[in-house]
């Protein structure tokens, strides 16, 4: 063999002998890095200002909407841990009651209902409470700040977040599974 010939052979050789070997096993696909969403719908539509073609007007009354959005959001949070740091300290018995569960012991002779009407309504969770008053946030500003010609576009902007978020929660539920 010429001697011109065995250098790429052997580069060849050393290559193929150090090659990894590619793993049998089921193929990892990257998750696609999660994007910061807005925090709101009316971020959203803000963070769309030009294509939607906002006023300055318009922005300043949509950012106003927003911090109170921002506002309301906080005190249902703190609403909530309030309630969770409190919902420890109950126990099963009303103070000063006894084992039939009246005070002093004593047993009533009253009968006990359950109706409907005197169950105490559902707690919502966070989730939904912070979703409504977003919800209820855009439509007051859709209403009140946008233009007939800037709702559908609008709308389609929010309901797209809605939807990214909707997912991410989705996605953080099964990463918690």
């Amino acid at each position: 063999m010429p001697r011109g010939l065995w250098s790429p052979l052997l580069l060849l050789g050393f290559a193929c002998a150090h090659a990894q070997p590619q793993p049998t096993s089921t193929p990892v696909t990257p998750s696609l890095p999660v994007l910061p969403l807005p925090r709101s719908s009316l971020a959203a539509v803000l963070a769309h200002r030009g294509d939607l073609e906002l006023t300055a007007e318009q922005v300043d009354r949509l950012q106003v909407r927003d911090e109170e959005l921002e506002r309301e959001q906080v005190k249902l949070r703190a609403a909530l841990e309030h309630r969770q740091h409190e919902a420890p300290a109950r126990t099963g018995q009303q103070p000063g009651t006894g084992m039939g569960g009246s005070p002093g012991g004593r047993h009533r002779n009253s009968q006990r209902t359950n109706s409907a009407t005197d169950a105490k309504p559902a707690v919502r969770s966070l989730e939904e409470q912070l979703d409504d008053a977003d919800t209820r946030a855009y439509l007051g500003a859709e209403e009140a700040v946008l233009t007939e010609k800037q709702r559908d576009p609008a709308r389609e902007i929010a309901e797209k977040y809605r939807e990214d978020l909707y997912d991410q929660r989705d996605r953080a539920k099964q990463q918690k599974q």
